[in-house]
């Protein structure tokens, strides 16, 4: 990599993450200003709870990578060009989740989803303990995504699923 595009680079990833952080934080406090349903004795019910939440994490790590930006001091070689064969896999099972939204069980289309990002995107090789490891963390990761999540949003949040 030539110095100007290891500064290019540096440039791209500091401002990247400074506009995911004014982002985030725009978002965070137009959320916080969304009315409760407190009046309508609903307290657990606020439409800003869930891109409050998105907002935090875009707050969080836009900050994270503007500081690991500024803290870096050398950069990697450049590689080869970008794989797309992930880009576009990842990219698939999106359009196909999204497309199955409504003619399935939402459970059945997020498990579904979950299962076939773990299956392309997890590293299955290695020790027999580090496999078991990670099928045991996708496992839990099902189970979040498919029973809790769900769940929380309809029984808590009371947000009707497709």
């Amino acid at each position: 990599m030539t110095e100007l595009s290891g500064r290019r680079l540096r440039a791209a990833d500091l401002a990247t993450g400074l506009v995911l952080a004014a982002i985030g934080g725009g978002m965070l406090v137009a959320s916080l200003a969304m009315p409760t349903y407190a009046e309508r004795g609903s307290a657990l019910t606020a439409p800003g709870i869930f891109p409050g939440f998105i907002a935090g994490i875009m707050l969080v790590l836009g900050i994270r990578l503007a500081i690991r930006t500024v803290r870096r001091t050398s950069w990697p070689e450049a590689g080869d060009a970008l794989n797309w064969r992930p880009v576009l896999t990842g990219l698939g099972l999106m359009v196909a989740a999204i497309a199955l939204l409504g003619q399935l069980d939402f459970r059945l289309v997020t498990g579904g989803f979950s299962v076939a990002f773990a299956a392309y995107f997890v590293e299955w090789r290695g020790t027999r303990s580090e496999i078991g490891r990670r099928a045991f963390a996708t496992a839990i990761l099902l189970v979040i995504v498919t029973v809790l999540l769900p769940g929380a949003f309809e029984h808590i949040f009371l947000v009707r699923l497709p």
